[in-house]
């Protein structure tokens, strides 16, 4: 009787452990940041931005004395087209790995931890370049990738992945405004351990006076004047390392004119339905 007592009695201790190993267990946080530190949290952000990934998850604080890092399976895509992270683990940790990617504490015990490098949401081609000046993904591909597909149906009523712009060659796709872009993080020890976080890529109407915001012009006396133009939009700073350029439109009495290429826009019309491009990749 008092063997089964026994036996009975570290049953119950060892239940009692394991209660005590769940109710340590924590769920995983994900989040984005602005800031290297992870303290700065955004939910909205501007094509162009460049957000840091943060996740808080307690278990992987495995040594209380030393900024514990990890290189979990992480993503972060936009569902709408397909624009997908560029995310490559590094298990070695190595800081200067021109390719590598993990996320480190950002402190002893704190629990926090950030991302290795920043991610730029949106960037902007060159304007010099085939594509004109256009919104862009990312360029190089070190930040994110793809996001150019649109699913369709086949003649045999299969989903397939076509580009969504003819004109964007290599598949290089583009952010949109109002876009929503959905993270996730697995933890590395426990894959039933799951944290969602999402950012939504805000839009900014734009403005456009004639003149300066301070000294604004609105009748000129004659065609001979000389006119500027003000363009405010938030949206088109892509770079706040670069002067970048946006394009513009002056019609005057908009009527017809003749096309400057063939297939080129002929009227108002038609440049505000294409933009300036056609079917053919006529441009103005």
């Amino acid at each position: 009787m008092k063997k089964r007592l026994g036996i009975l009695g570290v049953l119950a201790i060892l239940v009692m452990a394991l209660f005590a190993l769940s109710a340590v267990a924590s769920e995983a946080q994900l989040y984005f940041s602005s800031d290297k530190n992870g303290q700065n949290r955004v939910t909205n952000i501007q094509e162009g931005d460049e957000v840091w990934v943060v996740v808080i998850d307690n278990d992987q604080n495995i040594d209380c004395d030393i900024r514990d890092k990890m290189a979990p399976d992480l993503k972060i895509m936009d569902p709408k087209t397909g624009a997908y992270i560029v995310w490559n683990p590094d298990p070695d940790f190595d800081p200067n790995a021109p390719i590598g990617d993990y996320l480190e504490e950002t402190g002893a015990d704190t629990g926090v931890f950030v991302s290795k490098r920043s991610f730029q949401v949106g960037t902007r081609l060159e304007f010099d370049v085939q594509h004109r000046n256009t919104h862009a993904v990312d360029v190089d591909g070190n930040d994110f990738q793809w996001g150019d597909y649109l699913y369709v149906e086949n003649a045999a009523g299969q989903a397939i992945r076509e580009p969504m712009d003819p004109f964007q060659e290599n598949f290089i796709g583009r952010f949109e405004n109002m876009d929503t872009l959905v993270g996730m993080y697995q933890d590395p020890n426990d894959p039933g351990d799951i944290a969602l976080g999402m950012m939504k890529i805000i839009d900014t109407k734009a403005q456009l006076m004639w003149g300066t915001p301070g000294s604004p012009t609105e009748v000129y006396k004659d065609a001979n004047g000389a006119a500027m133009i003000t363009v405010v939009d938030p949206d088109e700073n892509l770079n706040c390392n670069q002067v970048e350029y946006v394009p513009v439109f002056i019609i005057v009495n908009p009527g017809s004119w003749n096309p400057v290429q063939s297939g080129s826009p002929t009227n108002f019309c038609m440049l505000k339905r294409t933009g300036g491009v056609d079917g053919k990749g006529s441009r103005p």
